[in-house]
């Protein structure tokens, strides 16, 4: 019985224990695996025991410790992340065995990239692999998903980043169909690059990292709204093609008026096949290195030249007067354009000369009967100054005049009579005026007025006036106006 008990457990011991497969990283190759930058990526870890849970850690090369990116249950299939990151870690069980996967969706290259990354499970068993992060496909130009060709030009669309050993495949379709249309194939070296183009396009592979397509020919007719798209190794770029003729500008101003500088060019013959159309103007100041956008207007109409539909209009601008003087230079670009934001002119700003008056001299004597005109004048200045306000207590001054080079602003002081006359009317009338007033220049009391005497006279040629000036010019650099200190003027009788 003892022996043959024995029998049986050598039997059990020797049917129990099963061979596990080492646990590996899928596509592995010579220590690395390779993922594509700007692309959904997954990390496979596969034959991780059933029974056991997986851990995922990252080490930069070179360094000794590591970085915990999280840990898959062996039992839920639940998995948490570490290092404060979320790289969408999976867990699928099978009879057996089970898989892990990481999934990385962005930061490639500066995560992940030449850095070791290793799946483990409880018992020790772990296998790990070097990351090669490889870029994207993608197409030269493109930008926004917008890829512009011109009307008249040869065009050349490249593709790169490709695969060095993989097929390149372009194909297109025109937006909102459901079919595509293949271009052509290129293959790598070292098969010469050789190029199978199905619509004589031009189709090349001058290195196995690219790929060109040239296209001249019916570009509205078969480029317009379509999307162009090279593809290779379950990698791919796309980009809508936009069919442009550049627009030509001519005619372009440049004001300014009061406080706003203006500008305008003419636009002709441009299109694209989106039908978007837009321009910008923009102002350097000095001593700056980068422009400031203005706002600007677009306003165009469509015609038609030798049987294509073109647009042409004005775009235009408003933007308030610089402060600060100097030479500032503008530039101006339309979309579609030829040269981006080429230069249109230059706008200088520099403040006007002091304010001069003319017409009288300090110390001056204005006799009864004399009238005194005066005239303020404000020369230079970029742009000239709007408006000038001269101000004489009591006096208005004239309506402004300007040439090319000044602006002027009069007040007249008329004569001691012609005053006398217009201020008594302003005093009080005389008809009205109270027995115990006085003239308000003379001094003399009107007749039966205690004690005054109707017959007393004043010397026309005894009374003058003298008239104090300041010219004490001040700048408001919002406005450019000028205002002068207000003139004063002092009455006294003769002695």
């Amino acid at each position: 019985m003892d022996a043959a008990y024995i029998g049986v457990m050598i039997a059990v011991i020797f049917t129990v224990p099963q061979c596990q497969a080492k646990i590996v990283i899928e596509r592995c190759i010579n220590g690395r695996v390779s993922i594509t930058d700007g692309n959904k990526s997954v990390i496979a870890c596969t034959d991780v025991p059933t029974y056991e849970p997986v851990t995922w850690t990252i080490r930069t090369l070179g360094a000794t410790t590591e970085r915990h990116l999280g840990t898959c249950s062996s039992t839920d299939e639940v998995c948490s992340s570490g290092d404060a990151k979320s790289y969408g870690l999976t867990r699928i069980n099978t009879n057996t065995a089970d898989e892990s996967d990481l999934t990385i969706l962005d930061n490639h290259r500066e995560m992940f990239s030449e850095n070791s990354v290793k799946c483990a499970d409880a018992s020790s068993d772990f296998a790990a692999c070097i990351i090669s992060v490889i870029p994207k496909i993608s197409m030269t130009g493109c930008t926004n998903g917008s890829l512009p060709i011109k009307e008249g030009n040869t065009n050349v669309i490249e593709c790169t980043n490709l695969p060095s050993t993989k097929q390149v495949t372009w194909t297109a379709r025109k937006l909102g169909a459901a079919n595509e249309t293949t271009l052509g194939t290129c293959e790598p070296q070292p098969s010469q690059g050789v190029c199978f183009d199905f619509k004589s396009y031009g189709l090349t592979r001058p290195t196995n990292e690219a790929s060109l397509l040239t296209i001249k020919d019916n570009l509205r007719e078969i480029f317009s709204e379509t999307s162009v798209q090279c593809a290779s190794d379950n990698d791919l770029a796309a980009c809508n093609i936009r069919v442009i003729h550049p627009a030509t500008k001519s005619q372009c101003s440049i004001y300014s008026h009061n406080t706003t500088l203006t500008g305008s060019c003419r636009v002709d013959k441009a299109f694209s096949s989106d039908g978007n159309y837009s321009c910008q103007w923009s102002i350097l100041h000095p001593n700056t290195s980068s422009a400031i956008m203005m706002p600007s207007v677009l306003i165009v109409t469509d015609y038609s030249d030798s049987g294509k539909q073109y647009y042409q209009g004005v775009c235009s601008f408003s933007y308030p007067l610089p402060q600060t003087n100097g030479a500032y230079t503008l530039f101006f670009s339309m979309f579609p354009c030829g040269p981006n934001f080429a230069e249109v002119g230059q706008f200088t700003m520099h403040p006007p000369d002091q304010p001069v008056i003319t017409g009288y001299t300090t110390g001056q004597i204005l006799e009864l009967g004399h009238r005194l005109e005066m005239v303020c004048t404000v020369h230079g200045g970029s742009p000239k100054v709007s408006s000038i306000d001269f101000t004489c207590t009591g006096f208005d001054d004239g309506a402004d005049t300007s040439n090319e080079t000044s602006v002027s602003s009069s007040v007249i002081i008329p004569s001691i009579s012609e005053a006398d006359d217009q201020r008594s009317k302003t005093y009080d009338h005389p008809r009205r005026r109270r027995e115990e007033d006085t003239h308000p220049y003379t001094g003399l009391r009107p007749p039966g007025a205690d004690g005054a005497s109707a017959s007393g006279t004043v010397n026309p040629q005894g009374v003058y006036e003298e008239i104090e000036a300041e010219q004490r010019p001040q700048f408001s650099t919002g406005t450019k106006t000028i205002q002068l200190q207000q003139l004063k003027s002092q009455g006294r009788r003769p002695s």
